[in-house]
């Protein structure tokens, strides 16, 4: 079995590199198709204006001005009848989501108003946001013009679970219809509401003081990224904290703190899941937009990277709502030292590979969505990811954290990249061979072996023979019979690319024999 994985380990890596080289040969190819392509197809054209009859046939004069901001003029019948533009012609730094740039088409008609919007290009996880809710949420904008707020949960009904998204639809479309009036002019015909006047353009959180057409509109200040920094600030302090607590009594009552916080802040309220649909999207140039608004996103993804670094899969163990989740549920473990379950650990590597490669090769990382955050912690999701969910939740009731055990993508390429993380938890000599560390173990990551893995150092002679004296002389009945039943040449490791860093190991040890190590020489 070492063996086959020996020789799977390069072969699946290669295959995984050749399907990423091949996405970037693909991103480019298409990228530069896009870019030559300044066509709108007529039935997208129907969708953005709607009142054109079926059978008339609108023509389009592309405009471009001097600052390379492309707009259409739409002629109707001979008759000039609107305008039309994409918004990465004319706020190309606006329209980024969750998944990266969208390219979104907006229809307005001579008077301001927007006739229809379409979302041409996006790349938005399908659990949060489907094509009917997005298609409802567009819809909103229809009537609506450059002197209206256009904010998403205030002036426009968002899309549930998917604010990032909704809010970058809004600012590019609001900031988009300011550009296109300041490039022709203005429109012929009033909206129907308060001119523009100064205070309109004035706003001191967005940096914008002009009296004139401004690309950044003016915008109600909002608390909302204040309270979701703050929060999330918080219970990464709790979090931290819980991390460095020793002592059963202490640890416990922490350790129950910083899950019912993170299920609550992490998981339902600022719902910012780390996906492995993150990393696809980062490895297929999809970038998520940066602003005060997604401030809270970027702190929290940070953590989780730095963490890795230097700790490991700290995010598994002290960050993951769902992980919280199902350590809750948790009444009775019975797979975590059994022989299948320790077989089937390997499982969550292969589904990794295989949702990277597909999504890679097709360059659509909503492939690989099969996590059930989105359907826990957004009530968002189709079929296949809600049934997915409903079986994890109820497998953990019986089994401890088992969707992150045996099929977690996340948790898998985390294990993978805290290989080369600084501290390791490993064994000291000192270990007594109690097991308790063993059973208490939500993962399964330390075992007893009658030879040390390849990653853990053999415990010296001398130091077996001295555990083996204290094992006899101790009064702890327990450490007697541990040591009676495992003999000297017994040995507990920690698997480092299964090890969560609860800490639950270091707290149960009576011997303190569980110490952080770093493999760097000082």
């Amino acid at each position: 079995m070492k063996n086959l994985k020996r020789i799977l380990g390069p072969v699946l890596l290669v295959t995984l590199l050749t399907a990423w080289i091949y996405n970037f040969h693909l991103h480019t190819v298409k990228k530069k198709s896009i870019q030559d392509d300044f066509s709108i197809k007529p039935s997208i054209l129907q969708k953005v204006f709607p009142s054109f009859p079926s059978a008339d046939i609108p023509v389009l004069n592309a405009k471009k001005t001097l600052e390379n901001k492309n707009y259409y003029e739409i002629y109707s019948k001979g008759s000039h009848a609107g305008y039309c533009f994409f918004t990465t012609d004319l706020v190309p730094d606006e329209g980024v989501g969750y998944g990266g740039e969208m390219k979104i088409l907006v229809g307005v008609d001579l008077g301001g108003k927007i006739t229809g919007i379409e979302v041409i290009q996006h790349s938005e996880t399908s659990g949060y946001v489907s094509d009917s809710s997005l298609e409802k949420f567009t819809g909103r904008f229809t009537g609506k013009t450059k002197n209206d707020k256009l904010e998403a949960g205030q002036d426009i009904d968002g899309i549930t679970g998917a604010t990032l998204t909704t809010n970058a639809i809004a600012n590019a479309v609001r900031k988009g219809l300011v550009v296109l009036a300041e490039q022709t002019g203005g429109f012929s015909d009033a909206s129907g509401g308060p001119p523009a006047r100064f205070a309109t353009h004035f706003a001191p959180h967005t940096g914008t003081m002009t009296t004139e057409f401004a690309t950044t509109t003016a915008t109600r200040f909002s608390p909302r990224p204040v309270i979701n920094l703050l929060l999330l600030a918080a219970f990464l302090c709790l979090a931290f904290y819980g991390f460095f607590v020793r002592g059963d009594k202490h640890y416990g009552r922490v350790r129950n703190a910083v899950i019912i916080s993170g299920i609550i802040i992490p998981g339902f309220y600022l719902n910012i899941p780390f996906s492995i649909i993150n990393v696809l999207n980062v490895m297929t140039q999809r970038f998520t937009g940066f602003s005060f608004e997604t401030m809270h996103y970027w702190v929290f993804w940070a953590v989780i990277f730095i963490t890795l670094l230097l700790l490991g899969r700290f995010y598994c163990g002290w960050l993951c709502p769902f992980g919280f989740l199902e350590e809750i549920l948790n009444l009775r473990d019975t797979a975590g030292h059994s022989g299948a379950g320790k077989n089937m650990v390997d499982i969550k590597y292969l589904l990794l590979w295989i949702a990277m490669v597909v999504s890679l090769v097709h360059n659509n990382p909503n492939l690989a969505n099969y996590e059930p955050f989105s359907v826990v912690f957004g009530f968002v999701g189709g079929p296949p990811v809600i049934l997915i969910a409903l079986a994890a939740l109820v497998m953990s009731v019986f089994f401890s954290r088992y969707f992150c055990r045996y099929f977690c993508p996340v948790g898998a390429l985390l294990g993978i990249c805290s290989r080369v993380s600084l501290w390791k938890l490993k064994v000291t000599g000192s270990c007594t061979r109690c097991e308790k560390c063993v059973k208490i173990c939500p993962v399964g990551a330390v075992g007893g072996i009658e030879k040390a893995p390849p990653e853990t150092k053999t415990q010296p002679a001398k130091q077996q023979v001295i555990a083996h004296v204290v094992a006899e002389q101790s009064t702890d009945p327990s450490v007697k019979s541990a040591e009676q039943s495992a003999g000297t040449s017994s040995k507990i490791y920690i698997k480092t690319i299964e090890c969560i860093q609860c800490n639950k190991c270091i707290n149960a040890c009576p011997a303190g024999a569980i110490r952080r190590k770093t493999w760097i020489k000082l």
